[in-house]
């Protein structure tokens, strides 16, 4: 009897509810409201205007796709600065200089320097001033031989003095002998042969042979002093890279020593990576960066 009691009540309790439902389904039905299913869906889930996967509520770009990491604004160029902070957005540069490129190292952007190819100085916007005579590159009839700032940059003739001299601009006189530019152009050539193991001072078979032509061109100028300058490119650490620079330029030295040359005439140093002649953005351009030059010194005596 009791268990026919609350089956009774179950079945009731049941029907009130099936009931309810039905009148709130007729009941919404009736209303029939349009259901916007895209507006639905960003209700839900945030709307995403420019698809780069940062919702508009946060994202400080939100017409423009963009990176999370920028709140879903733009790097163009990709170099780490986005474009609303970035002087050069569409050329890819240094956080230094605000997103410009520097292709030639020396601190300026390129779209200010005027010698965007040459490491240069800040008095000379960005231009060279190679021997350090006060007078840029491009207005220096000498530029590889410090001269007289009246003399457009040129030693005055004096052939009593065993100093560097030069004749119309053609020739490196002293003394003792005579050089022609041609000739430090060559023994620059075939420096460029010298190539040193990665990370290391010591170099492989090829460039001994480049070092012995070198050799053979220095005896010629028995009484001539040089510089021997080793640069490198920007991987590692820049103190480093001075002193792997330094390393070089004496293993070239010692080399040219025990084939003959005196010690005096030869001197070593380097520059790390503070004189690039190429980006060293690319492997191409790094290659070319760790090099050896050398340069005719002129004589105080």
């Amino acid at each position: 009897m009791l268990h026919t009691i609350f089956k009774f009540i179950f079945l009731l309790f049941t029907s009130i509810i099936i009931a309810q439902k039905s009148n709130i389904s007729q009941n919404l039905y009736a209303i029939n409201l349009p259901i916007d299913k895209e507006n639905y869906a960003h209700n839900i889930w945030g709307k995403d205007t420019d698809g780069d996967g940062v919702k508009d509520k946060k994202d400080a770009c939100p017409n423009v796709p963009g990176l999370k990491k920028f709140n879903g604004c733009p790097d163009t160029d990709q170099d780490g600065i986005e474009d609303s902070k970035d002087f050069c957005p569409k050329i890819a540069g240094l956080k230094s200089l605000k997103g410009c490129p520097d292709f030639d190292g020396d601190g300026f952007p390129d779209k200010e320097d005027l010698c965007p190819n040459l490491f240069g100085l800040e008095a000379y916007n960005g231009c060279p001033d190679t021997d350090k005579d006060g007078v840029m590159d491009s207005k220096d009839k000498c530029p590889k031989v410090a001269g007289l700032i009246e003399n457009k940059g040129c030693p005055r003739k004096n052939k009593k003095q065993n100093s560097l001299e030069i004749e119309d601009g053609l020739e490196v006189i002293s003394d003792n002998f005579k050089i022609s530019p041609r000739e430090l152009e060559m023994i620059n050539n075939i420096a460029k042969g010298i190539d040193f193991n990665s990370g290391d001072v010591s170099y492989n078979q090829s460039t001994l042979d480049q070092l012995d032509a070198i050799v053979q061109i220095f005896l010629k100028f028995a009484n001539a002093k040089w510089s021997i300058e080793g640069h490198t490119d920007s991987i590692g650490r820049v103190d480093t890279n001075l002193k792997l620079s330094i390393e070089r330029a004496n293993s070239v030295r010692d080399y040219l020593i025990s084939k003959g040359l005196r010690p005096e005439n030869l001197i070593a140093t380097g520059f790390g990576e503070k004189k690039p002649i190429a980006t060293n953005m690319y492997k191409d351009g790094r290659a070319k960066n760790r090099r050896v030059e050398f340069k005719l010194v002129p004589s105080i005596d």
